[in-house]
């Protein structure tokens, strides 16, 4: 079965997730401050989102630096291993490049023994 390309799937950019997220956070905020009336305080934390991101400028710090950090350490964990140990497709192609040496080393040395005979063979001839 063929895998379809991701150029089918929509390209969301982090401005828009990030807007979702904090859309979504004061949605629900208001939601709960809606629903503490009649549950009798059931939500716990009502009040805290506006708080956070109203009087913490570390919190938008955080929101920038955690995930671009979070990505470096991925990728440098992934060179570190690609650095000592190889995929699968590079042990494969390594193991056809042994192959493919040891077919052309047997073709010469059969070449050679094939000219010399024919060598000797006209030279008799």
């Amino acid at each position: 079965m063929k895998m379809r390309s991701s150029k089918f799937l929509p390209k969301i950019s982090f401005q828009i997730l990030l807007s979702h997220f904090l859309f979504s956070l004061c949605f629900f905020q208001r939601l709960s401050k809606t629903a503490d009336k009649y549950s009798g305080g059931f939500f716990d934390f009502v009040g805290v989102a506006p708080r956070v991101l109203g009087t913490s400028s570390i919190t938008y710090i955080s929101i920038l630096f955690i995930p671009i950090a979070g990505m470096a350490f991925d990728v440098c964990g992934k060179v570190f291993s690609n650095m000592y140990y190889p995929t699968q497709t590079q042990i494969h192609v390594e193991l056809e490049s042994r192959d493919f040496a040891e077919k052309r080393k047997s073709r010469r040395r059969h070449m050679s023994t094939n000219q010399s005979n024919a060598d000797r063979n006209t030279w008799r001839a």
